[in-house]
C-alpha cells in the first residue's frame, strides 16, 4: 500500500514537471513554408498593475484597441490564483518585418452607451496612479529600458499608459513629455519595440533558416505620444485636461528586429533578471546565515559532546557511539540543440523592447501633437498604433533573454554598509562567545568533574533530575498534534518545490507554475501530515482520533480560506481584475474536499496503527510531578520565546525583501538557489537555536519545553510580521484602504505558513535532542 502512495505522488509530480516545462519556440519569415516555424509574433497582454494600489485592472477595462479578448488557451491554476491571466490584443508582427508606422485603431472615450465620463474617469485614474501595461511575446515579457545614473542598464516589465502633469508642474520621473502643461494627462499612445534574435548561426538548428529564422531573446519597447496617425515624430502630444468632454487617441507603433548571437535561448531571462537581483547582497546574506550556523553549530557539538562523552560515562561508565553522516551533491547539465532546418528563415525571439509616445495621429506622424486631456474633459478619442522592427542578435541566446530585464534592480549603497556593518557586529559577538565558552568549557568545567560525589550532577548536570518528568504530557495535547501535522505539510511542500525550482523545473516562461506546484505538494502532503498528527496523538495517549484527524483538515487550510474569501468578496465589490473567479473557489473546495480530507486520513490510518518506534519515551514519567524552580529572568518564556526567533530571521531577512518585492512591487524572482540555500539555513538554524534554549531551561529543572520549543522558533513569524509592517510604511505607496487591507490580509497568511514551518523545525529539534540524551542516560542506567 505505501509503495502504491508512492507511485501515486511520483506520477502526479511527474505529471506537474511536465506541464511547466518550456521549450523554445522557432520563427522564421513568412516566406518560409515549414511547419517547425512560425512567421507570426503574437502580442498578448495581462493585467496593469500600479504600484500605489494594490488593485489591479484587465486591459479590457481601459480605452484601448480591442482584440477579441480571447483568453490563452492553456492557463494552470497557480496563474488563475495570481491572477496571471494572458488575453490576445491587436498587436501582431511579422518576424524579420520592420514596420516603421503601423496604426492600430483610434479610440475615443465616447462609447455606445455614451459613458463618456466612466471611460475618462478610468483612463484619468489610469495615468494618475501610475498603471502599468503587461504585455508577452513569445512568454518572454516586453520590458521598458533605460539608462540610470550609473550608466547601467535598468529594464523594468511594464510599461506607463501615459503622464499627468499635476497644477504645480511636476510629473513621475517615467514622463518624457517636454515642456507639458500643468493638469494635463499624456498619452503614450506610440510604441517603439525592439526585438532581438538569435539567428541559429552555430547551432544545428539554424542550419536550415540560414538568415530567415531565429529565436526571440529580448522584446524592448520606448514610449511616445503623437497625436498622428502616420506617426509624425514632430507631432504633438496626445494630451487632455480633466475638464475635456472627449478624447479621440491613434494608437500606433514601429518594430525593429535586431540579430544578436552572443545570447543563447536558455539565458535571456538574464538581462531581466539581473535588474532585479543583486546576487553580491545575496551571498553576503547567505555568508552571515553561515557564521551564525557555525557559530550555533560549535555549541550544539561542545554540549553533545559534554553530555555523551563526559557526563554520561562519569556517571554510569558507558561509552557511546559516533554516527557521521555525509551528504552527497550533483549537478544537472542540460543542452539543446534547435534550428538546423531553417537556416536564415527562421529564429527565436530574443527581446521585445517598446517605446511609448503619444501621437494625436491615426498614420503615426511623429510630428503630431500628443493624445491629450485634462480632468475636467469629457470625452477623449484615441488612436492607438505601433510600430515594430526586428533585429537580428545571434550574440544573446535564447536562454539568456531574461538577462536584460532581470539586471535592472537598481543597486542599494546603503544595503552594502549595513550588511557589512552587521557582519562585523556578528563577527565581534562570535569572538567573545567563543572566548567564553572556551574559558567555560576547558578551563571551569574540566575543574568541577574532578569530583565524583553527587554534588557534580546537583551543580554541573542539572538536566538528570528532571529525567521523570520531561517526558510528561503537555496542555492542549491535539491542538499540538494538528499544528505539527501541518507544519510537516508545509515544511515538504516547500521542500519539493525549492527543489524542483533549484533543479530548473519551475520556469519563468511558465507564469504560475510556482504556485501549481505548491498547491499540488501541498494536497499531496495531507497524507503525511495526517500520519504525523495521528503518530504524535497517539504518542499523546489521546482518544479523540476521529476529532484530531479533522482538526488536522480544518485547522490551516479552514482559516486561510476563510481570509481569502474575505478578501476575494472585498476585491469584488470593487470590480478589480485580482478577484479569483468563483469556478476557481470551487475547484479549490473540490480538491480539499475530495483529494486532501480522504488523503490526511489516509495518512491518520497508518499513522495510529503503524506508528514510528522512535517515538518511544525512553524514560518513565513519574507519577508525583515535579515542582519547577523559580524561573530567572532569562528563562521565562516572554524573555527566552523572543530571543530564539532572532537568529533565524537574521538569516533569512534579504530572501524577504526581495520575497515581498516580488509579490507587491511586480518584480520577477529566480533566485530560487539562493532561496533554496537559504530554506536549508533557516531549518538548521531553528533547530540549533531551539536546542540551545531547549538545553539552558533543562539544566533550570523546567521540563516544560513541548509548546516552549513551538512557540521558540515560531516566534520568526512575529519578526516576519513586524517587518512586513516596516516593508510596506518604507517601500509601499498604497493610498487606497483596499490595497492596505488587501497587503495585511495576504501577509497574515504568510504569517500564519511561517509560523507553523518554523515551529515544527523547533519542536522536532528539540523532540529529536531530549530522546538522544535521555536515551543515553538511560543506556548507562541499564550497564
Amino acid at each position: 500500500m505505501t509503495r502504491d502512495i508512492v507511485i501515486f505522488i511520483f506520477v502526479i509530480l511527474s505529471l506537474a514537471i511536465n506541464a511547466v516545462f518550456s521549450a523554445p519556440n522557432i520563427f522564421c519569415r513568412s516566406t518560409i513554408t515549414n511547419s517547425n516555424c512560425e512567421s507570426e509574433l503574437e502580442v498578448f497582454v495581462n493585467r496593469l498593475v500600479s504600484m500605489d494600489t494594490i488593485l489591479s485592472y484587465e486591459y479590457s477595462y481601459f480605452p484601448f484597441c480591442k482584440a477579441n479578448n480571447e483568453l490563452l488557451s492553456f492557463e494552470n491554476l497557480g496563474q488563475v490564483l495570481l491572477h496571471d491571466r494572458l488575453y490576445s490584443s491587436p498587436y501582431k508582427f511579422t518576424f524579420l518585418k520592420n514596420e516603421e508606422c503601423h496604426h492600430v485603431c483610434t479610440a475615443s472615450s465616447v462609447t455606445s452607451n455614451n459613458q463618456t465620463s466612466n471611460m475618462l474617469e478610468r483612463l484619468m485614474k489610469g495615468v494618475t496612479l501610475n498603471y502599468q501595461q503587461n504585455w508577452f511575446v513569445d512568454n518572454i515579457p516586453v520590458t521598458l529600458c533605460y539608462h540610470n545614473m550609473d550608466n547601467e542598464e535598468y529594464c523594468s516589465r511594464g510599461f506607463p499608459i501615459g503622464c499627468y502633469v499635476n497644477k504645480n508642474g511636476q510629473s513621475r520621473e517615467s514622463c518624457n513629455i517636454r515642456d507639458g502643461k500643468n493638469d494635463t494627462f499624456y498619452i503614450f499612445n506610440h510604441l517603439d519595440f525592439e526585438i532581438t534574435y538569435h539567428s541559429g548561426e552555430g547551432e544545428t538548428w539554424g542550419v536550415a533558416f540560414d538568415a530567415d529564422g531565429g529565436q526571440i531573446i529580448s522584446i524592448k519597447v520606448q514610449v511616445n505620444s503623437l497625436n498622428s496617425d502616420s506617426c509624425n515624430r514632430l507631432a504633438d502630444p496626445v494630451m487632455f485636461q480633466s475638464t475635456s468632454k472627449d478624447v479621440t487617441i491613434p494608437y500606433t507603433y514601429s518594430v525593429k528586429f535586431v540579430k544578436n548571437n552572443e545570447i543563447l535561448w536558455s539565458n535571456r531571462w538574464n538581462y531581466i533578471l539581473k535588474s532585479i537581483t543583486n546576487s553580491r547582497i545575496q551571498s553576503f546574506s547567505l555568508i552571515n546565515s553561515l557564521i551564525l550556523i557555525l557559530f550555533l553549530s560549535v555549541c550544539i557539538a561542545v554540549i553533545l559532546k559534554r553530555i555523551l562523552y563526559q557526563e554520561i560515562p562519569h556517571c554510569y561508565q558507558t561509552p557511546d557511539e559516533i554516527y557521521i553522516e555525509k551528504e552527497m551533491r550533483w549537478i544537472l547539465i542540460a543542452g539543446e540543440t534547435w534550428g538546423a532546418a531553417f537556416g536564415e528563415e527562421g529564429g527565436q525571439i530574443i527581446s521585445i523592447k517598446v517605446q511609448v509616445n503619444s501621437l494625436n495621429s491615426d498614420s503615426c506622424d511623429r510630428l503630431a501633437a500628443p493624445v491629450m486631456f485634462q480632468s475636467t474633459s469629457k470625452d477623449v478619442t484615441i488612436s492607438y498604433t505601433y510600430s515594430v522592427k526586428f533585429v537580428k542578435n545571434n550574440d544573446i541566446l535564447w536562454s539568456n533573454r531574461w538577462n536584460y530585464i532581470l539586471k535592472s534592480i537598481p543597486k542599494s549603497r546603503i544595503q552594502w554598509f549595513s550588511l557589512i556593518s552587521s557582519l562585523t557586529v556578528i563577527l565581534f559577538l562570535s569572538v567573545c562567545i567563543a572566548v567564553t565558552f572556551k574559558r567555560v568549557l576547558h578551563q571551569e568545567i574540566p575543574h568541577f568533574y574532578q569530583s565524583t560525589d553527587e554534588t557534580c550532577i546537583k551543580k554541573q548536570m542539572r538536566w538528570i533530575l528532571v529525567a521523570g518528568d520531561v517526558f510528561r504530557f503537555p496542555k492542549n495535547t491535539m491542538l499540538l498534534s494538528v499544528l505539527i501535522g501541518n507544519g510537516i505539510q508545509i515544511t515538504m511542500m516547500l521542500f519539493i518545490t525549492l527543489c524542483f525550482a533549484y533543479l530548473g523545473f519551475l520556469s519563468l516562461e511558465k507564469r504560475g507554475s510556482f504556485m501549481t506546484c505548491l498547491i499540488i505538494c501541498y494536497i499531496l502532503m495531507n497524507t503525511l501530515s495526517g500520519y504525523t498528527s495521528a503518530c504524535l496523538y497517539k504518542l499523546f495517549n489521546g482518544k479523540q482520533q476521529k476529532m484530531n484527524n479533522i482538526m488536522t483538515t480544518l485547522v490551516c487550510p479552514g482559516f486561510i480560506f476563510i481570509i481569502l474569501f474575505i478578501l476575494n468578496f472585498v476585491l469584488s465589490i470593487n470590480n478589480t481584475s485580482i478577484v479569483i473567479p468563483f469556478i476557481t473557489f470551487l475547484e479549490l473546495f473540490a480538491l480539499w474536499f475530495f483529494i486532501s480530507i480522504p488523503l490526511v486520513f489516509i495518512g491518520a490510518y497508518f499513522g495510529y496503527k503503524y506508528p514510528i518506534r522512535m517515538l518511544e519515551n525512553p524514560t518513565q514519567t513519574n507519577q508525583i510531578q515535579r515542582q519547577v524552580p523559580k524561573k530567572t529572568l532569562f528563562t521565562k518564556p516572554l524573555i527566552g520565546i523572543p530571543i530564539g526567533g532572532i537568529f533565524p530571521f537574521g538569516c533569512i531577512i534579504i530572501q524577504i525583501y526581495f520575497l515581498l518585492s516580488f509579490i507587491w512591487i511586480e518584480q520577477y524572482y529566480n533566485s530560487f538557489s539562493y532561496l533554496f540555500v537559504t530554506y536549508i539555513i533557516l531549518i538548521i538554524t531553528c533547530s540549533e537555536t531551539t536546542i540551545l534554549l531547549c538545553y539552558s531551561h533543562l539544566c533550570a529543572e523546567d521540563y516544560n519545553w513541548w509548546w516552549r520549543s513551538f512557540f521558540t522558533s515560531g516566534f520568526t513569524a512575529f519578526y516576519f510580521f513586524i517587518y512586513s509592517i516596516c516593508f510596506f510604511m518604507n517601500k509601499l505607496k498604497f493610498i487606497d484602504n483596499i490595497s492596505i487591507f488587501m497587503y495585511f490580509g495576504y501577509t497574515l497568511i504568510l504569517t500564519l505558513i511561517l509560523f507553523l514551518f518554523t515551529g515544527t523545525i523547533g519542536f522536532l529539534a528539540c523532540f529529536w535532542f531530549v530522546r538522544r540524551i535521555y536515551s543515553a542516560m538511560k543506556a548507562g542506567l541499564k550497564e
